[in-house]
């Protein structure tokens, strides 16, 4: 039985992509998986993947230093056929695994280097000279890792200047969310807009709140849900703080985290699903997972006119775009949305009937272990 290690310094063991998509893709077809990640404790889940937990880092300074090297010491000693690392701080350490002869793969999820221009956390003067760290970095780890995967066909095409075995795997919908939300015609939706996800300034977090102040000018039952973590290290201090999940400021309700099997529910709750990203480099070129979630549960999308958000919205009509910046431009487009059920009903069909064709894990997971077994032979 082949041996795969997943290897991840930011995220949980038990993250949507790496536990729920890749890690159980793998394990159905016959490979023995583990993975070390920041968790409480290491442990055998339920479905029989190892965890093995790493203490989670302070600082990030401590994620790039401490984590990094515990990781790669205990990446050695599990002595796996294929390592797969998540996060860019670990480039160092999984070329000196490469460098050992391990088949190393790279699973990149954003835009690095460009998102470093836009991270308020980072002094400026740093910005631009530890960009182009990174793209260095990037650039010679690709070339001697065993593969690359991206979550987008224009991000493979920078990668395969680097490696020949790269493969764009997306973050579709697996098949049981797509399931869940079928009980949409059983659903009562209230007058709600729903935003699922890591949320902050670049996201829209003030935005969010500009645009639901014009919204309940006009639609007094409209409120707004946001599900996920909130980060406010860049948010204005005039923007409101929640204290406490369930709490509801100005119209919008802030969740929390929950369980990824809870969230169609929340998504069946509402009339609207919305992606008020602010534009940044990262952003422009991002898929964000939330949107196939509000096609898989047939909501007619309101999002910010960024590329390749408007490249699926434009060719699935399955919403309405509007400007970043542009609080009065969200907030007509929800309320018309509102007002428009027929219309609003229409989009969110063919939402629904692009992720049921097209954008579900199903599609990727095949990708995924053919890669694999390429890699392998």
């Amino acid at each position: 039985m082949k041996r795969v290690c997943i290897i991840t310094s930011a995220h949980s063991p038990y993250d949507d992509r790496i536990y729920y998509k890749e890690a159980l893709s793998l394990l159905e077809v016959g490979y023995k998986v583990s993975i070390v990640a920041p968790f409480r404790k290491s442990e055998i889940s339920n479905d029989g993947v190892e965890i093995i937990a790493v203490a989670k880092p302070a600082s990030r300074l401590g994620r790039f230093m401490l984590a990094g090297m515990e990781i790669f010491k205990i990446a050695l000693s599990q002595n796996a056929d294929i390592y797969h690392f998540h996060d860019p701080d670990l480039l160092p350490w999984m070329v000196f695994l490469s460098m050992k002869g391990k088949k190393v793969i790279y699973d990149v999820h954003e835009y690095n280097s460009e998102s470093i221009l836009s991270k308020t956390w980072l002094p400026v003067v740093l910005r631009k000279p530890l960009a182009r760290s990174l793209d260095w970095l990037e650039k010679l780890g690709s070339k001697r890792f065993s593969g690359i995967i991206t979550v987008n066909p224009h991000m493979a095409r920078i990668f395969n200047s680097y490696n020949e075995n790269v493969v764009s795997i997306a973050n579709y919908p697996l098949k049981w969310f797509i399931e869940a939300c079928k009980e949409k015609e059983n659903a009562s939706p209230l007058e709600r807009i729903i935003y699922v996800g890591g949320l902050n300034k670049e996201r829209g977090y003030e935005l969010i709140f500009k645009a639901m102040q014009l919204i309940k000018k006009y639609r007094h039952d409209a409120e707004c849900l946001i599900v996920g973590n909130i980060d406010y290290s860049d948010v204005n201090g005039q923007y409101p703080r929640f204290k406490d999940t369930g709490q509801t400021i100005y119209g919008v309700t802030w969740k929390g985290v929950v369980e990824l099997s809870n969230v169609p529910n929340h998504l069946l709750s509402s009339r609207i699903g919305w992606i008020p990203w602010q534009w940044t480099p990262n952003n422009d070129k991002g898929t964000p997972v939330k949107i196939f979630e509000y096609m898989s549960a047939g909501l007619p999308v309101v999002a910010s006119r960024l590329g390749f958000i408007t490249n699926i919205i434009e060719n699935v009509h399955c919403g309405l775009l509007v400007p970043p910046d542009d609080a009065k431009a969200h907030a007509d487009a929800i309320c018309y949305l509102l007002n428009h059920r027929e219309e609003a009903e229409k989009m969110g069909e063919n939402g629904l009937r692009a992720v049921q064709d097209f954008y579900n894990w199903e599609n990727e997971s095949k990708k995924l272990v053919g890669f694999y077994n390429k890699i392998i032979a």
